[in-house]
C-alpha cells in the first residue's frame, strides 16, 4: 500500500500572524486546562483511551512544555534554526523550541482545533486546507514518502509519468479536476 494523497486549496484571504497566533494560544490552553484535568483525576493508564499519559512525571512535563509554548507562542519563527538544526542532527528528539515552530507550521496534527488552518506551505510561504473531494486515495498512491509537494499539474503529471514503479492507482480524470478546480492548490502525502 502506497502513501495517500492529499488535495489542498490555498486559503484566502491568509490569516495573520496575529490570528495564528490567537487560534495556538487557544488551543494551548484548552490542552493546560485538559492536563490539569488529567492531574487531579490521577489518571495515568495509558492503554486507557481516556488518558495520553501513561505516568504523572509525563503529565506532568507536558503541562510545563505546553506552559511555556503558551508563554512563548508568539515568537515561533523565531525558532526556525533550532528546529532545521535539530533535523539535521537527525537524533530524534526537538528541542522545546524546535517542537513550537513545528506545531505553528504543521497545523494538519491539529485536525478541527485549529480552523480553517491545515498546513503550512514553506516553498508558497502560504496556508492550506483540506478539499472535501481531493483526498486519500481518489487521485493516486505514492510509494515515495520523501516526495516534497506538488504545486502544480505539471509537478504531478511529471511524478506521475516519471515514477511508475512507485506511483500506482492513479485516476487521472481526478487529478486533471483537482488542477482545474485549485489552481493554486497543493498535493502533500501522508
Amino acid at each position: 500500500m502506497g502513501c495517500h494523497t492529499w488535495g489542498y486549496r490555498k486559503i484566502s484571504p491568509q490569516p495573520t500572524k496575529e490570528q495564528i497566533t490567537k487560534a495556538f494560544k487557544e488551543l494551548f490552553q484548552r490542552m493546560i486546562d485538559n492536563c490539569k484535568g488529567i492531574l487531579s483525576n490521577k489518571h495515568f493508564n495509558y492503554d486507557d483511551d481516556n488518558s495520553i499519559y501513561k505516568s504523572q512525571e509525563e503529565a506532568e512535563q507536558d503541562l510545563k512544555n505546553l506552559q511555556w509554548f503558551l508563554e512563548n507562542c508568539e515568537h515561533s519563527d523565531d525558532y526556525k534554526v533550532n528546529y532545521e538544526n535539530d533535523l539535521k542532527n537527525n537524533d530524534g528528539e526537538l528541542s522545546i523550541e524546535a517542537e513550537l515552530y513545528e506545531l505553528k507550521h504543521d497545523l494538519s496534527i491539529f485536525d478541527e482545533a485549529i480552523s480553517p488552518l491545515r498546513i503550512f506551505d514553506e516553498k508558497t510561504n502560504a496556508y492550506y486546507i483540506e478539499t472535501e473531494d481531493y483526498y486519500k486515495d481518489n487521485m493516486f498512491r505514492c510509494y515515495d514518502w520523501n516526495q516534497e509537494n506538488l504545486h502544480s499539474r505539471e509537478e504531478t503529471l511529471k511524478l506521475i509519468e516519471n515514477n511508475n514503479n512507485t506511483v500506482e492507482d492513479v485516476n487521472i480524470d481526478k487529478v486533471n479536476e483537482f488542477w482545474d478546480k485549485y489552481p493554486d492548490g497543493l498535493i502533500d502525502f501522508g
